[in-house]
């Protein structure tokens, strides 16, 4: 039986903005001028969804990001957008590519894919929450949305409460830096500002899927458990990826693990390897640590605590763990050596899977959780 959790819930802000992620997302797109919401969605979603897994976008993202950003993505909509008078539509879809189909019965199959996810879109459809429930249906593990909302342009407030009612809470309050139409950081990132949409705030949820039973690829590590790591993520299908050395892991530590995440809304698990504080000793803005330093020890760390878990045993969502290596990767890497274009900024000769922690952390993309000698006791 599936049931959902809704794992992140936000409003789109200017800190987020300000993230590496979001920083270099927006710096590869250079968006249109009159994109201003999507400076924040499209980063939003792709820190969720991984670009190469199988996918399905409901709405049509605009084919130059789609193809791009989500190759593995088919998306679907109503209409034969090769036919609308768009420019950033016609013509430029493939057969393969596009689905065209009622959003609110989709011609698929339950958990026919491992991701789904919506830009912008369902606002404008009339039964907004009955896609939201097709598309948990065809997810197998999550779903990502981002949506405008606003009594003039979006979806209203009254409907706000029934999305309230049907996820089961309260969305979060809105932040002092939410992001609006005319926000001065805009122009940071090529954007007009336009005072005809300053009422449009826009929500980003992300919902994940609680199986039962859980379903994990369970890797033993070889002599490079990073690089193992990497490798077969790609081919990973199962909600979570655990990497698990028998010789030194306490049984039983893969549930435990999935528990925790679970539990405590982590995107990873493990044991810490206690690289902190040489890690902290190369850093030219310690931020993320308190000065007082970091204790290793059982339980939950947020990412203003920077922690190193060890490839030997490390528990993750396969959806984080796949963009993670998408992004930065899990393997250790000689110093000055270059992982999509970037060095350093990621910090480069250092011990496998740390460069992939900072990722997490720098980026805000969810807590850690430190499990003692392969178990969560001590929490």
């Amino acid at each position: 039986m599936k049931t959902w959790s809704v794992t992140d819930a936000r409003w789109a802000n200017a800190g987020d903005l300000g993230l590496p992620f979001w920083r270099d997302w927006n710096a590869k797109y250079n968006l249109p001028k009159s994109f201003w919401q999507r400076i924040w969605e499209y980063p939003y979603v792709a820190s969720r969804v991984p670009g190469r897994a199988p996918s399905l976008d409901v709405g049509g993202t605009y084919p130059f990001v789609l193809f791009d950003a989500w190759p593995g993505a088919r998306s679907v909509d109503n209409r034969d957008l090769n036919e609308l008078d768009h420019k950033l539509h016609r013509g430029l879809w493939t057969p393969e590519k596009l689905l065209i189909s009622d959003a609110t019965a989709l011609p698929l199959e339950d958990n026919a894919v491992p991701y789904s996810f919506s830009v912008s879109a369902i606002e404008e459809m009339p039964e907004p929450i009955a896609v939201l429930e097709e598309m948990l249906r065809v997810a197998a593990h999550r779903v990502v949305i981002t949506m405008d909302v606003s009594d003039l342009l979006g979806i209203p407030m009254r409907q706000i409460r029934e999305l309230e009612d049907f996820i089961g809470q309260r969305l979060p309050p809105i932040p002092a830096d939410v992001l609006t139409s005319t926000s001065p950081i805009l122009r940071k990132f090529g954007q007009r500002s336009n005072s005809e949409y300053e009422a449009i705030r826009v929500l980003g949820l992300t919902f994940d899927a609680r199986d039962e039973p859980r379903t994990v690829t369970t890797l033993v590590p070889a002599d490079d458990p990073g690089r193992q790591l990497d490798e077969a993520l790609p081919g990973v299908t199962t909600q979570y990826v655990a990497m698990v050395d028998p010789a030194t892991a306490a049984p039983g530590s893969v549930e435990l693990g999935i528990q925790a995440l679970e539990d405590h809304l982590c995107t990873a698990a493990g044991r810490d390897v206690g690289s902190s504080a040489r890690y902290r000793a190369r850093s030219s803005t310690p931020w993320w640590q308190p000065a007082e330093g970091y204790e290793p020890g059982p339980g939950r760390y947020d990412n203003d605590w920077f922690v190193c878990l060890e490839n030997d045993l490390r528990v993750m969502p396969t959806a984080v763990a796949q963009v993670v290596s998408e992004q930065i990767g899990f393997a250790a890497r000689a110093a000055g050596t270059e992982r999509r274009g970037r060095r350093s900024a990621y910090l480069d000769g250092v011990p496998a899977g740390v460069a992939a922690d900072h990722f997490i952390d720098v980026n805000r993309l969810g807590p850690k959780f430190v499990m003692e000698n392969g178990s969560a006791e001590g929490r």
